[in-house]
């Protein structure tokens, strides 16, 4: 879980300006007894009553929206509460709507006093931030708290929309819940948010103000912004999960054009195209990547691989002779580099077949000097096919060696080693590789 801040910026704006003295509306009287007794249901029917007659009377859109809070507060069940909550926001919202001073003054809160309602909203918000994230630090412990947290974070959401960590941490606690799919609204409204902070700073940073700011707030916004990258992964992770393969892409490819320094992006980008069979995608993309990280041995050792899935084997043993060479310890890239020469090694095997079939059927029409000519071009080619097998078993042999003994990888291995070793007369070698072999 990502480390929570939560020193949270006041909800509302500033004292609202009450519309002349105070209503003698018998309704609202009733709700007030109502909600001194703690009868939401009688209070929030004698307030709509109240609102009914006197729809433009703040003080009873103000009582209100403080018996929707307590009642929200009260409600133990986590749907009928979150409700509750959003039925508090609206109240609040309308209260904003009647006194348009309050809307976008936020140098005057400093300066003046807050309404009794507005400072019990920031409270309220406060608290069930605060119940969130106890309920996500139960959930090592008890898996079903984390559905508690993400109900919590909502809440806290809904008073606060723009609250990023709010909307964050239930993205979070969804995902520990098990319910991954419903993470995904959560993080791209937290990225709508970080994408609004993104060009705020730039707009800052034209106007030569950003440096102006506290250093604490600029690293804030630095650490929003730059938390989106990961976010971008998430959410095409989590379309992976659920075989929505091409919203994966999209969501890779709307990240890599907000951030195309990130590696992690780059690399889940790449594996998207792969796995949605866009190969030519992924080819042009990784010769991209590595012209611009050339030391990048996973670079290497995919864009390697694709190329020797596409039948061009000089260019998957360059990218593969590098990938092993950054990284020694890559099992998989010594396989597929032992697997290059190996197919090498079969295509030229198909030449020396069909000279050899063109030399028997055309025999009788060649002159002996023709038919030696042939017959050195296949000799030629058959030293050239063993050479191949020859260069694939050290390859080969070393990623055995990183193989885990016994495993499937390791037999795999052995099935290439088999080929290789057949090829070049080992053939003790070769019955050792079976028996690894035959042993999956």
């Amino acid at each position: 879980m990502k480390s929570l801040s939560y020193a949270l910026p006041l909800l509302l704006g500033l004292l609202l300006l009450v519309n002349g003295c105070a209503s003698s509306n018998p309704n609202l009287g009733e709700a007030q007894d109502a909600l001194e007794n703690r009868n939401f249901e009688q209070a929030a029917e004698s307030i709509e009553q109240a609102m009914e007659e006197e729809p433009e009377n703040v003080d009873i859109v103000r009582t209100k929206a403080n018996i929707m809070r307590q009642w929200a507060q009260s409600t133990e069940g986590l749907d009928a509460r979150t409700e509750r909550f959003r039925a508090y926001r609206a109240t609040l919202d309308q209260l904003l709507e009647m006194d348009p001073d309050i809307a976008g003054l936020s140098e005057a809160v400093e300066t003046r006093a807050l309404d009794e309602t507005l400072q019990a909203a920031d409270q309220t918000l406060g608290e069930e931030f605060e119940q969130a994230v106890e309920a996500f630090q139960r959930g090592q412990t008890n898996e079903a708290a984390y559905d508690t947290a993400a109900a919590y974070f909502q809440n806290a959401a809904i008073l606060r929309p723009d609250l990023r960590d709010a909307h964050v941490n239930r993205a979070y606690a969804l995902i520990n819940a098990g319910r991954a799919a419903e993470a995904i609204p959560s993080f791209e409204t937290a990225l709508e948010l970080g994408t609004e902070m993104e060009r705020e700073m730039r707009d800052l940073e034209e106007a030569g103000e950003f440096a102006d700011l506290p250093e604490d707030e600029q690293e804030q916004m630095r650490a929003v912004v730059e938390e989106d990258a990961e976010l971008y992964v998430f959410i095409a992770s989590i379309y992976a999960q659920e075989d929505r393969l091409e919203d994966a892409v999209d969501v890779l490819e709307q990240g890599r054009e907000r951030f195309p320094q990130n590696e992690e992006l780059q690399e889940q980008l790449l594996n998207a195209y792969v796995q949605t069979g866009q190969l030519d995608r992924a080819t042009e993309q990784y010769a991209q990547a590595i012209e611009e990280r050339p030391e990048n041995a996973m670079y290497r050792y995919n864009y390697g691989s694709l190329l020797l899935e596409a039948g061009e084997y000089d260019a998957a043993l360059e990218q593969l002779r590098m990938a092993v060479e950054l990284e020694p310890g890559n099992a998989d890239a010594h396989f597929n580099l032992g697997v290059a020469f190996i197919n090498q090694a079969a295509d030229v095997n198909d030449e020396v077949r069909e000279m050899d079939d063109q030399l028997r059927e055309q025999q009788s029409e060649l002159s002996q000097e023709e038919i030696q000519e042939m017959n050195a071009q296949i000799d030629q080619l058959i030293e050239q096919r063993t050479e191949l097998f020859e260069q694939s078993v050290e390859p080969l042999e070393r990623a055995r060696e990183l193989a885990e003994s016994g495993s499937e990888t390791e037999a795999t291995i052995c099935g290439a080693l088999i080929q290789a070793y057949a090829n070049i007369g080992q053939n003790e070698a070769a019955q050792e590789a079976q028996q690894c072999a035959d042993q999956m």
